[in-house]
């Protein structure tokens, strides 16, 4: 072979090799094509700016290191290159919090973030005292409550993969245990005759899941969908006409059920960066006739609360409602509203019980909304100042 041809071969190499190390920077500082956008649910790290301190100084490479890290060219569109092949090539996930099950399922397993599929397998139970201090503080609300005629409930909003433990990876289904942490609550408030304090969904949506010719819980999201929501609100219902038989109850023939494919645009698909590449289905319940509860100003402020909202509905003689949820809660808002003249609905993740504000607005009805992951926040579901209420065992 000509000498001056492999001499132009390797020259073109070592050229190409350099242009791929420099194009990612030549993009950054001055963008060749436009970037893809982010999915991740975070801000992106700033470029710091330079300060005359000792401090500052410290710390400006580690910063800057972020920088780069965040705004280095192409990374987007690199980072989703990757997530293809692990997702559609390895069959795998590209991140340890991110399970890919069978058939398109995703499911959530974040350790930092609630606890999820340990619990599934019983391999992360209630201590004791765990448990009897949840028990006391959901005893002393629901009697707090009891004195200033409330009722009160805890609605846990199951994890998705407690209601569709069938597209799992075999690896964790087969680990399944006997009992989970909402058992040992369900259990516990039994006991203590405060069942009926605890809303269980899991019954309704596990026969409902097989009544139904679509699923209740998004494929690539962590969350139910409106079907789901609103099977989880009929129950919420049934709970509460007990205590008010004049609550108007909707029906689901009042809606028009239409069934779409939104292209995988949940909160798991975006955390692997397959945003739009994986199929999914979204299920509207389309109202036949319009809501009747409008969105007015919430009416109170509260330090360190993600949302507040407020609903009302005129010329009615429905209770009033007070809800304090997690995201789970937001898909029922809009059935919820329909059914209470006045509705607030305070979210936080994890939610909290706020005393004061149920002081204040004197409410019918107090409603805390918890995932089931999130059940460990409920030790943490009263301030420590709230001992006057304290139940003698």
């Amino acid at each position: 072979m000509d000498s001056k041809f492999i001499h132009l071969v390797r020259l073109t190499t070592v050229v190409l090799f350099f242009f791929i190390l420099w194009i990612p920077i030549i993009q950054m500082i001055h963008p060749i094509l436009p970037e893809m956008k982010s999915t991740e649910k975070r801000k992106l790290a700033e470029k710091p700016r330079i300060r005359f301190n000792l401090k500052a100084l410290e710390n400006y490479p580690k910063q800057f290191n972020m920088h780069i890290n965040d705004h280095y060219g192409f990374r987007n569109f690199l980072i989703r290159v990757n997530c293809m092949i692990h997702v559609n090539l390895l069959h795998t996930s590209p991140r340890r919090d991110v399970v890919l099950g069978r058939e398109g399922w995703f499911y959530y397993d974040n350790r930092a973030d609630g606890i999820s599929l340990m619990d599934f397998c019983g391999q992360a139970p209630f201590r004791e005292s765990e448990l009897r201090m949840i028990v006391e503080k959901i005893t002393n609300i629901n009697r707090f409550c009891e004195e200033r005629g409330i009722l009160f409930k805890t609605v846990v909003a199951p994890n998705k993969h407690t209601i569709y433990p069938e597209f799992l990876p075999l690896d964790i289904k087969n680990r399944q245990g006997p009992s989970t942490r909402l058992d040992q609550l369900k259990n516990a408030l039994i006991r203590k005759k405060l069942g009926s304090v605890l809303i269980d969904l899991r019954p309704t949506l596990v026969f409902n899941k097989g009544m139904k010719p679509y699923p209740l819980y998004y494929l690539t999201d962590t969350h139910w969908n409106q079907m789901g929501a609103f099977i989880a609100y009929m129950e919420i219902m049934k709970n509460l006409l007990l205590r008010f038989p004049q609550i108007k109850v909707l029906d689901i023939n009042q809606y028009s059920v239409i069934q779409r494919e939104n292209r995988g645009l949940g909160d798991l698909s975006a955390l692997i960066s397959m945003s739009g590449l994986v199929k999914d289905t979204e299920i509207i319940l389309n109202p036949q006739v319009p809501y009747l509860a409008k969105k007015i100003g919430p009416g109170i402020e509260l330090e360190g609360i993600y949302k507040i909202r407020r609903y009302h509905t005129k010329k009615c003689d429905f209770p009033k409602l007070l809800m304090f949820q997690d995201s789970f809660g937001e898909a029922l808002i809009p059935f919820l509203s329909e059914s209470f003249s006045d509705s607030l609905y305070v979210l936080d993740i994890p939610p909290r019980i706020n005393l004061p504000t149920i002081e204040k607005e004197r409410p019918h009805v107090v409603i805390l909304v918890v995932t089931e992951r999130y059940l460990e926040s409920l030790l943490k579901l009263l301030p420590p100042s709230f001992e006057k209420t304290r139940v003698k065992s």
